[in-house]
């Protein structure tokens, strides 16, 4: 797969909604969430012991990806090595569009940037970017995640500083987006990334409507991002907050957010 397209970030900040748009372009095919690098790629090494179709029976995402182990067994042998794996993936998705690229979708691959790098040379990485406020606040809201505030407000710090890291040790390969800025201006946004993962703004990407990137069982936290880009979400977890919880989150996260300019 040459040059596949990966969207990572923090948790809850805009992910699904970007991939829903690059994904209705019709050069490029974007998947449902894999968290390949974490589920997957660390029990490789077992292979030899197990045997790599035992491991892809036991990986949940595969059925939602379409897909079967038969299918990447024989595309990448059974010791295939993760770039090999992920690379066999994305193919099979995008061939199955009958789209010439794909792209992935996994917040937390953004803890995985130099790997990805390293198996996907020619790859493209969009990191988007939240109000941490907000972003904590929806994460806590989400029946998978974290009860505590601060522990939020503390997993958006740690992607903030990966963002950081990336973008200084990546800059032709990593760019990261604003979410409240694509919310306010889709299409310049949106332009300015398909521009960097070298493909042209289809006004068709704006249109609301299914897509490939959000399964069923995701509707409920991430059905939104199938209607028409709305410029009144952006803040609008602060807005119902209460006054304890935006006090505790600034205290947390106020020097960050003034970097960021919030």
């Amino acid at each position: 797969m040459r040059n596949p397209v990966f969207v990572v970030g923090a948790a809850r900040s805009g992910t699904t909604l970007l991939s829903v748009l690059l994904g209705r372009h019709s050069r490029l095919a974007m998947n449902p969430e894999t968290g390949f690098y974490r589920e997957l790629a660390p029990w490789l090494p077992l292979a030899r012991l197990v045997g790599v179709e035992l491991l892809l029976r036991r990986w949940r995402r595969l059925p939602e990806l379409g897909l079967t182990s038969s299918q990447l067994l024989a595309r990448c042998g059974r010791s295939p090595q993760p770039g090999v794996l992920l690379d066999a993936i994305l193919d099979l998705h995008a061939a199955a569009r009958r789209k010439p690229r794909c792209g992935e979708k996994t917040p937390l691959h953004l803890r995985y940037v130099p790997q990805v790098l390293r198996d996907f040379p020619e790859a493209r990485i969009l990191c988007i970017y939240r109000d941490g406020r907000d972003a904590a606040l929806s994460l806590c809201a989400m029946p998978w995640g974290p009860r505590r505030l601060e522990t939020a407000a503390h997993a958006w710090l740690k992607a903030v500083r990966l963002m950081r890291e990336s973008t200084a040790a990546y800059p032709t390969r990593f760019r990261s987006i604003r979410y409240e800025s694509l919310l306010s201006d889709p299409r310049e946004e949106l332009a300015a990334a398909m521009q960097f993962i070298g493909l042209e703004l289809k006004e068709s990407q704006l249109d609301a409507g299914p897509s490939a990137v959000v399964l069923e069982r995701s509707m409920p936290w991430k059905g939104e991002a199938l209607e028409q880009v709305n410029p009144e979400l952006a803040g609008y977890r602060q807005a119902a907050a209460r006054t304890e919880e935006l006090a505790s989150l600034e205290r947390v996260l106020g020097p960050a957010l003034r970097e960021l300019g919030y």
